[in-house]
């Protein structure tokens, strides 16, 4: 099993709310000082391939390809967007401004990353994670699929197959 430690991806993300909240706690401040309110609490969620790579009990299991695009929804004031948008380029990645086309399940689950006053982020869950990739970008991450099937088994088949999935093309050599 991968020690959380180990993961570049987690080590990554701590970083990167480490930074977010540091920047969101000095945009407060100059709002105080000149008199305005506070920014409301933002919640970012983690979708795609980084919530899978940022997830260390699902990156132990599977063999996910890396990737430097970070999709999420962002539902946060314009600041606190722009400053994520920027701490994300000074580690190397980028985010991805078509994070929200990617398709949410319907009963999707999320898993709480990281809680304070001023900050949530959450990402989706392995399972939803992948049902979402397997039903909507299948040609591209059949290897994944299938051996996410050997982790996830029957729950990710019937799912799948629920949504209107080829169980068959993701299990066929």
């Amino acid at each position: 099993m991968l020690n959380l430690a180990d993961n570049i991806y987690m080590k990554t993300f701590d970083k990167i709310i480490e930074k977010l909240e540091a920047r969101i706690d000095l945009l407060n401040e100059k709002r105080i000082e000149d008199d305005e309110f506070r920014l409301p609490k933002a919640k970012i969620t983690l979708l795609g391939q980084f919530s899978l790579l940022a997830n260390p009990k699902i990156s132990a299991q599977l063999n996910i390809p890396a990737t430097m695009d970070v999709d999420a929804k962002i539902e946060a004031d314009y600041a606190i967007k722009k400053t994520f948008i920027e701490i994300l380029k000074e580690e190397g990645l980028e985010y991805d401004e078509d994070s929200g086309l990617i398709w949410i399940p319907p009963g999707s689950k999320f898993d709480t990353l990281h809680e304070s006053p001023i900050l949530l982020v959450t990402a989706i869950s392995p399972l939803y994670g992948i049902l979402s990739k397997a039903i909507k970008a299948k040609e591209k991450n059949r290897i994944l699929v299938r051996d996410a099937i050997g982790v996830l088994g029957e729950e990710l088949i019937n799912l799948v197959v629920k949504f209107g999935g080829d169980i068959d093309y993701f299990l066929k050599d």
